[in-house]
Parts: C-alpha cells; sequence; structure tokens
C-alpha cells in the first residue's frame, strides 16, 4: 500500500508550483524550521496531497470477517492454534501451568504487517516463525489461552503483549514515515540507522506513556485516526532531517519524500483504523483447561459422565451381562465477531465423545470379564469414538465386587465399583 515513485515525479514534473514549494522548503529548512509549520510551504503541499488521493484512491472500510477457531489437541500433549488471525493486532497464544507459570508463548502474524526484516531486526519486534504448535513435556493441568493484551479486557492486561502490540503501531507509524526514504535506507551508515532507531524508540515511548486514544470514545475511528495522523507528522519531521543529513537527498527528493509519507498517513487509513479497532478499542481473550498425561497419550476437558448403567447385577452361574459407560468433555470454541467500532470474542462450549481414555479394572472373585477396545498392554480398555466402556460380564459361582478406575491424568479421581450377586435358590425352586 502506497505510492509509485513515478507517479509521484509525474505529477511534480505536470504543476507550476514545484518550484514555489522548494523555495519554501529552502527557506525553511536554512532557517532550520520544519517545513509544514511554514504557512505557504503548507498551503502548497496540502493541495498536491489533496490531488495525488483524488486520483489514487485505495482508501475503504476496514470490515471484519467473523472468524471461528478453537486449540486442537492431540496425542501425547500436542496442541495446535491457527496460523493466523484476521486482525490487525497481534494475538498471544500462551500455555501456562497448573500454579500460572508461563510454559509457552506463540505470537498470531497480524493482518496486512511485511516488516524490512532488517529494520524489524533492530527494533526488536515479535519474531513470527510460522510455528503454530508446541507440545508440553509434563503430565499435568494446563491452561491455553490467547489475548491481544488490551487494557479494557475484563481480565488483567498482559502488559508484555500490549508493549508488543503498541511495538507494531509505532512500528507501521515509522515505515510509513520512511516510505519515500526506504531505498536508501540500506545505505544508511550505523550512525544514521540508530538515529532512525532513535525515532521509532521515541514514537513508542509517546505510546506507552498513555493510552493516547483514552479521549477518544470506543469506536470512533475517525477521531483515534486524527490523533494517529498527528503522530505520523510529528515521526515524519524527525524523519524528513534524516534524509538530509544521511541520504544525501535533494530538495526534490525531499518533497518527493514529504509527499509519500502523508498519502500514507491517508491512504493507510484501512490498516491503521484496523489496528485501532483491533487492539485499543477491542478486548480479546479466552482461556479453558485441559489435563495431559503424557504416559497414556490423552488430552481431556472436564469430564461428564453419568452414572453407570447399572452397579448391581443379580443372575445366575453363567448369566451374562453387558454393563456400559458413557464418558463426554467439555470443548471450547471462539469466535471473533465485528460490533460495529471494534471487535469482540466470544466463547461457547460444546460436549463431544471422549476418545481414548484408558481404564483399569478388577474383581475380586469369579466372574469372567471381556472387554470392547483393549488396551495395548491387555490391562485395561479404552473409550471408542463415541465415548464408550463397554465390558460383558460373566457370573460365576460366588457373589463378587468389580472395580474400574481410570489411569490418566484428572483431578478426581473416576472409580466405578459394580457389585455382582449369584442368585440363591430356595429348595423348593425347581427353576434352579
Amino acid at each position: 500500500m502506497g505510492v509509485d515513485d513515478q507517479f509521484i515525479w509525474d505529477m511534480l514534473n505536470s504543476r507550476d508550483d514545484v518550484s514555489a514549494l522548494e523555495t519554501e522548503m529552502v527557506s525553511s529548512l536554512n532557517a532550520l524550521q520544519y517545513p509544514f509549520e511554514n504557512t505557504a510551504f503548507s498551503e502548497i503541499f496540502v493541495d498536491m496531497v489533496n490531488e495525488l488521493v483524488s486520483e489514487d484512491n485505495t482508501s475503504g472500510k476496514s470490515a471484519f470477517p467473523d472468524f471461528e477457531f478453537y486449540f486442537e489437541y492431540e496425542e501425547y500433549g500436542k496442541v495446535k492454534w491457527p496460523t493466523a488471525l484476521p486482525t490487525y493486532c497481534m494475538v498471544a497464544y500462551d500455555i501456562r501451568d497448573l500454579q500460572g507459570n508461563l510454559v509457552n508463548r506463540a505470537y498470531s502474524k497480524p493482518r496486512s504487517f511485511a516488516p524490512i526484516e532488517q529494520l524489524a531486526t533492530r527494533l526488536l519486534l515479535p519474531k513470527d516463525d510460522g510455528i503454530n504448535t508446541y507440545t508440553v513435556s509434563d503430565t499435568g493441568s494446563y491452561t491455553f489461552g490467547f489475548t491481544n493484551g488490551s487494557s479494557i479486557s475484563p481480565i488483567s492486561q498482559n502488559q508484555q503483549v500490549a508493549l508488543e502490540n503498541k511495538k507494531i503501531l509505532a512500528y507501521k507509524v515509522l515505515t510509513f514515515g520512511l516510505s519515500g526514504i526506504l531505498k536508501d535506507l540500506q545505505r544508511f551508515d550505523d550512525n544514521c540507522a540508530q538515529e532512525v532507531v532513535n525515532v521509532f524508540n521515541k514514537t513508542l515511548a509517546d505510546l506507552t506513556a498513555e493510552n493516547i486514544f483514552s479521549d477518544v470514545q470506543r469506536g470512533d475511528s475517525e477521531g483515534a485516526l486524527k490523533i494517529y495522523e498527528t503522530l505520523v507528522r510529528n515521526t515524519a519531521g524527525s524523519l524528513l532531517d534524516l534524509i538530509g543529513n544521511c541520504g544525501n537527498a535533494t530538495v526534490s527528493a525531499l518533497i518527493s519524500a514529504s509527499l509519500k509519507v502523508l498519502i500514507s498517513a491517508v491512504k493507510v487509513a484501512v490498516d491503521v483504523s484496523g489496528f485501532i479497532r483491533d487492539f485499543y478499542f477491542s478486548s480479546l481473550y479466552g482461556q479453558e483447561t485441559r489435563y495431559i498425561d503424557k504416559d497414556t497419550g490423552t488430552s481431556v476437558a472436564a469430564i461428564i459422565a453419568p452414572p453407570i448403567d447399572r452397579d448391581e447385577i443379580s443372575g445366575d452361574t453363567g448369566d451374562v451381562f453387558t454393563i456400559t459407560k458413557q464418558f463426554k468433555h467439555r470443548n471450547t470454541t471462539y469466535s471473533i465477531v465485528d460490533k460495529v467500532g471494534y471487535i469482540e470474542s466470544t466463547s461457547q462450549e460444546f460436549i463431544e465423545p471422549a476418545k481414548g481414555l484408558p481404564f483399569i479394572y478388577s474383581n475380586t472373585r469369579d466372574v469372567d470379564i471381556s472387554v470392547q477396545n483393549p488396551s495395548d498392554d491387555g490391562l485395561g480398555f479404552k473409550t471408542n469414538d463415541e465415548g464408550l466402556l463397554i465390558m460383558e460380564i460373566t457370573l460365576g459361582e460366588e457373589d463378587s465386587e468389580i472395580l474400574i478406575n481410570n489411569t490418566f491424568e484428572y483431578p478426581v479421581n473416576l472409580e466405578y465399583p459394580i457389585k455382582v450377586e449369584i442368585a440363591v435358590c430356595a429348595d423348593d425352586d425347581m427353576t434352579c
């Protein structure tokens, strides 16, 4: 998103007032005055900007497409999350242990963000390495969540995530201001490159010291953009000094660069208003708990387990009974939706079968037991694709008790006793 160099120069060559503009710029620079403080310069310049914007208008509405996502859990502690979200701000995906310690953090790549690698490295921007998976190393309970670090979140603001997002906005301001001199950036010596970093740090400090949009009503993108454009102009003023000091630029090049700076401020309204909306005006967050067992490979959320279909059976020797027990667990899906002027994350629980949960069983006396979906080690059995444990019991000659227990990580012990009684016949009962 920007203005082509040739487009700029063609326009400059076609106007009769370019020489007057150059004269005013030289006069301002000789007086150590920022050119935009020169009324004569500003009037000609603004007229040029309006002409360029009207001829090459790429602005538009930053509509947000509703988006749904979820954490995807695989065996042995592996979890996946979306590679990217359709947000202009950065979103952090956090994994924490039971004590709240951060185990892993990854950032989503912001929409419409193409960093200049050399500059991004020097500015220590968060690195997007394209990895959207992580495998926890130990058995235990973990929380998996996401946040944009917004200060309006009902949960405590994550200062580090907020800082990374402010870096992104400061970077956008800087690169828009640099739009006229990017080709010269590679030729800057270390001192000049450090000056660019200093301008970035000043912009970041302005964004970090306080919420610069605190006086703007939530959703008022136009009001926020006016503040943003002022920030761009201030940054552009510092960068224009660098063009002359470090880039050996001509006056015409200075004018071209200045035009591109301000045109960028207008033309990137889609990008920047989207960022302001998605970070400063919006609260994105969600969190869920998962129980990971590295030994059995299971990953389970909160379990829903109605009572076993029968916990007492009575019959004659040789009778066969089928016992079933179903397990389900609560999973969560998240949506990010457009609320006109800001976006909002919502969560919705859904119930699904808890597949592959391992259990063991024991019996005290004389019964024969067979199971569906036995464990690989032959010592127990697992829930099937419908979340069912299925056990077939053949009665022996004595009363007995069967005990079923979970062997996977879960905060409570799942224990299911089944009492088995052999019918006693009266002496005159001819049916026994």
